[in-house]
């Protein structure tokens, strides 16, 4: 019974004490976790760090920061490195050169390729307009509004708006970065446009321009959509996956519980959407 009520009290202490299982350290302790991300950069979430407006090789930003208190603080290495989205995502699944790719959204096959944590942040789906192209306003009720009669819809080049609520086959994708996209949006070359807020926000912090400060444009979350949730995608070759996703959901989860998440987020988002 001595040795009964030991194990019953260790169990109770390791559920009301977050991180106690891993009091002698993580599985993958004595590992480099090698992490990936995508070159098209993602501010304020991670970006290359800017010297007098010209990009350098480090990589900052909220993952960062987040990373270096989840892992670094902790005693565990990592490394990070920006890829061709596509390139990361084929590594990081495949498991020989990384074990993790980080910033990204999950859909069915995502699920299915990778071990995913719990969304680490979220973001805005997003429409904007100039008010020229609508003097008495625009506020559909529901995402299928948006696009109504003929209207013009305009994204990123090679970016996804299913979780926008809209079909990317009726968006016109030529837009290469957000400053085409603002431009052509602002001079009524598209009736309606789409962007993540948080990101084009990020964007404007970054190139030193107030994107979603111009008076000449109207945004306005999505409506009947819920935030963008980010993930971990973790290799299911990698022997660890499912350990790092537990530590790493354990981590964010004591994190959010004492306030330090949000401080963190509040850092480096500068801008929200009124909803």
């Amino acid at each position: 019974m001595k040795n009964c009520k030991c194990v019953w009290l260790f169990v109770v202490v390791s559920i009301l004490i977050p991180g106690f299982v891993y009091a002698d350290g993580p599985a993958f302790k004595n590992e480099t976790v090698r992490m990936c991300g995508g070159e098209h950069e993602w501010p304020p979430y991670y970006y290359y760090k800017r010297v007098d407006g010209k990009k350098t090789k480090e990589i900052v930003g909220f993952d960062i920061d987040l990373f270096n208190m989840i892992l670094t603080e902790r005693g565990i290495k990592y490394t990070a490195k920006l890829l061709p989205w596509k390139r990361s995502l084929k590594l990081g699944m495949m498991g020989e050169k990384y074990d993790v790719v980080f910033g990204g959204g999950l859909n069915d096959q995502r699920r299915r390729d990778y071990v995913t944590t719990e969304g680490y942040y979220s973001v805005t789906p997003t429409y904007f307009y100039a008010k020229a192209a609508f003097p008495g306003g625009f506020r559909p009720e529901s995402a299928s509004e948006i696009k109504g009669d003929g209207r013009k819809l305009c994204g990123l080049q090679g970016f996804n708006y299913v979780n926008f609520g809209q079909n990317n086959a009726d968006i016109e994708m030529e837009s290469k970065d957000y400053n085409s996209l603002v431009g052509k949006t602002a001079v009524k070359r598209c009736d309606v446009s789409f962007v993540r807020y948080e990101i084009l926000a990020g964007w404007g912090e970054l190139l030193y321009k107030d994107f979603v400060g111009n008076d000449k444009l109207v945004f306005a979350p999505v409506p009947g959509v819920s935030p963008e949730s980010f993930h971990l995608m973790i290799s299911k070759n990698w022997k660890y996956a499912e350990d790092f996703k537990k530590y790493f959901d354990n981590a964010v989860a004591e994190l959010k519980a004492s306030g330090e998440l949000k401080k963190l987020l509040d850092k480096h988002v500068k801008a929200s959407l009124a909803k």
